[in-house]
């Protein structure tokens, strides 16, 4: 029989030829076969379709296609068709699958590794010797898969236990953003409930992109869909808890159970309400298309300034009285008297422990002997906390670092004082026709300070 009449059976077990689509798939690898959009996704991204499916053979190479029967499929061969490659196959790397599955649960999971760490090439020198089964970044992204496959299965697992007992459970949420210049809102849930053994359990059912418009109408479909997926319904959830973002509240109301505000956001909230900026609030300008704007418009509503001054007054008096203005001008809780008083009775205090920070941020000099001083008197001596304007927090923390650093600052401030007055009575000195060497040795018991730094430069 002819090779190309012996080989035409192998068309029969692959997908048709598809125009544009470079591979063809094996029928019993792939029940279904992958459509244009997957395939032409994976070539756009860089990948190979041989590496993303299995079953997968260059349309035009029906060598390529009788080797894969013969590898998986070798009871599908016809009689005549020998179970020997036809050309020998290359040797191929064999991947420890453990080994990259324990990479996943250590170094990716648990210190938060990239994946692309695998593919460096002085971790790849260093390690293969050593480990001849570490695969590369595509048997690594198989295995993260798995693992969170594996994860999402226990996760389930352990949520319809819990329901089954009659445990009720409590829905938590937050959003945050990536420092990258393409940012996007990312959505995390967490489930928490209580058995009756009083043991409480906490895990993640649910992280994903908040993609815009982020109302609450949006976040309660996102938040109904994280529960369906763990197969809960939204007359499970006992109580949700969330910060004091408006969106994410009214979304979590949306599910019909009490809403509970963060404690550890209400602990913020009570710094940011009590301490003093960090920044100074000021009157943003207008930018010059509202100016525009402006100007066109009060044109326009001169005519009808008459007409319409009794309804306006009554409009703003009605205003004023739905939300009073503060002394300073702002509304809300920032703007209440109580919390205006105090940030103005902290200013001063605020301003003098900031700069004591700032000074030290940009003198390490200072720093470095201040620690130094410390050390060697046994005084307590910490690192400053720097404030942030997102972390209200951060100013407390600030001033407790400045006021345990009190006892060091005083040394130092001590230490340099002495060091100047052994510097100016230097300077008074006659040491015309003596060496420094010998002045030095019958003047040192006048100046302890100096003589360590006499001691390392003379000898």
């Amino acid at each position: 029989m002819p090779a190309a009449a012996e080989r035409s059976w192998v068309h029969r077990e692959f997908w048709p030829a598809r125009p544009g689509v470079p591979v063809r798939f094996c029928r019993r690898c792939n029940a279904v076969e992958p459509s244009l959009e997957e395939v032409q996704n994976v070539i756009d991204r860089g990948g190979k379709p041989r590496r993303h499916w299995k079953g997968a053979c260059g349309f035009a190479s029906t060598s390529a296609m009788v080797n894969h029967m013969r590898d998986c499929h070798e009871d599908a061969l016809p009689e005549t068709v020998s179970t020997e490659r036809s050309t020998p196959s290359k040797s191929a790397k064999k991947v420890d699958l453990q080994l990259m599955r324990e990479w996943v649960i250590y170094l990716v999971l648990g210190c938060l590794l990239p994946f692309r760490l695998v593919h460096n090439r002085y971790v790849k020198a260093f390690l293969s010797p050593r480990l001849p089964g570490l695969g590369g970044k595509h048997a690594l992204d198989l295995e993260f898969k798995a693992v969170m496959q594996d994860l999402r299965e226990k996760v389930l697992s352990m949520i319809r236990a819990a329901r089954d007992s009659g445990c009720r459970f409590t829905l938590s949420a937050d959003t945050w953003k990536p420092k990258m210049k393409r940012r996007k809102h990312y959505l995390a849930c967490h489930l928490d409930w209580t058995q009756k053994d009083w043991s409480h359990t906490s895990v993640c059912i649910y992280v994903g992109v908040a993609e815009a418009p982020r109302t609450g109408d949006r976040y309660t479909e996102l938040f109904k869909k994280a529960l369906e997926s763990v197969e809960l319904t939204p007359e499970r959830i006992q109580a949700s808890v969330s910060d004091h973002e408006g969106a994410i509240r009214k979304g979590l109301r949306g599910l019909g159970a009490p809403l509970i505000g963060c404690g550890c956001h209400c602990l913020q909230l009570c710094c940011k309400h009590a301490l003093p900026d960090l920044k100074e609030r000021t009157k943003k300008r207008k930018s010059a298309a509202a100016k525009l704007d402006s100007d066109s418009s009060s044109s326009d509503t001169s005519d009808e300034s008459s007409s319409s001054s009794s309804s306006s007054s009554s409009e703003a008096e009605v205003a004023e009285k739905k939300a009073p203005m503060a002394p300073g001008g702002v509304k809300g809780p920032k703007g209440d008297p109580a919390s205006v008083e105090c940030k103005a009775k902290l200013k001063e205090s605020f301003s003098r422990y900031r700069s004591i920070v700032r000074y030290f941020a940009s003198h390490d000099d200072m720093y470095n002997e201040m620690y130094s001083a410390a050390a060697q008197a046994e005084v307590p001596c910490v690192a400053y906390q720097h404030e942030t304007p997102t972390r209200w927090s951060s100013a407390l923390l600030q001033i407790v670092s400045v006021i345990r650093n009190n006892a060091a600052h005083a040394l130092l401030s001590k230490v340099r004082k002495q060091v100047e007055a052994e510097m100016l009575h230097y300077e008074r000195l006659n040491v015309t026709g003596e060496s420094p060497l010998s002045w030095w040795r019958s003047h040192e018991g006048q100046m302890p300070v100096l003589a360590q730094f006499a001691q390392a430069a003379l000898g």
